[in-house]
């Protein structure tokens, strides 16, 4: 996935702005699901109503305005105006991570593009997602001082504990989370299970298990045609079942 140039370059603008007059909690929130689909979010937050009318300002009208561009890409948008809180959410469904258009905020997505690169592999156990970028806050670093203003983080939820990660910090729900002024490395690799190869082996090794029972129970019959009649011992000696003009003897 990336974020485009375009919206990039405004998107920090806007936030050195609001840095001068309040804290500002910007957000890029990727979830991804054991079936290789997910989420992906940008979340732009306050507690500063001053700020707020600003942000509104910035963003421009319902009809107009950069962000106008996210919900043509399929970005539903929210606005939370109440309790204090101040803002805006931009959330979109993924078919496929590791499809970088899926990913594209402004212009077409390439896998060669600024941001985050999904890559995926595919095995027969196992789905494995790596997650290698060598730098994802050039953007903010480009604020210069005021980039120490801007709570900006990148957050990656996956659906099971990763087998490598270098985040900042792990949240209580297992979320991975980065520090983006911090300008390091984010890298993660994660192997998921493939749960249909497991249904499908478990099915094979029921039929298995049947058929050798199956197997050796035939096997017996053919070798003992004509098993004992009911009742009659194994030992000739004493049979517990007697003849038509037999008598038993005490």
């Amino acid at each position: 996935m990336r974020i485009g140039r375009q919206f990039r370059l405004l998107f920090i603008l806007v936030l050195m702005m609001f840095a001068l007059v309040g804290c500002v909690d910007a957000d890029l929130h990727a979830t991804v699901n054991r079936d290789g689909t997910g989420t992906f979010q940008l979340k732009v937050m306050t507690t500063d109503k001053q700020v707020w009318g600003k942000l509104k300002e910035a963003v421009g009208s319902e009809e107009e305005g950069p962000f106008k561009e996210l919900e043509k890409k399929g970005f539903q948008k929210k606005i939370t105006d109440q309790a204090g809180q101040y803002g805006f959410a931009f959330t979109k469904n993924i078919q496929d991570v590791a499809n970088p258009k899926e990913w594209a905020l402004m212009g077409e997505g390439d896998s060669n593009s600024e941001g985050v690169k999904f890559v995926k592999e595919n095995g027969l156990l196992f789905t494995t997602y790596q997650l290698n970028k060598q730098e994802m806050g050039t953007a903010f670093s480009n604020a210069g001082e005021l980039a120490g203003m801007i709570n900006s983080k990148f957050k990656l939820t996956l659906p099971v504990k990763p087998d490598s990660h270098n985040a900042d910090r792990v949240e209580d729900d297992g979320t991975l989370v980065w520090d983006l002024k911090n300008k390091k490395p984010i890298q993660v690799q994660v192997s998921v299970i493939n749960l249909w190869v497991i249904v499908t082996l478990g099915i094979i090794g029921i039929v298995l298990i049947v058929g050798i029972i199956w197997f050796i129970k035939k096997r017996k019959n053919r070798a003992d045609p004509y098993p004992p009649a009911w009742g009659q011992g194994s030992d000739p000696l004493n049979p517990t079942t007697m003849g038509p003009n037999e008598e038993r003897h005490n």
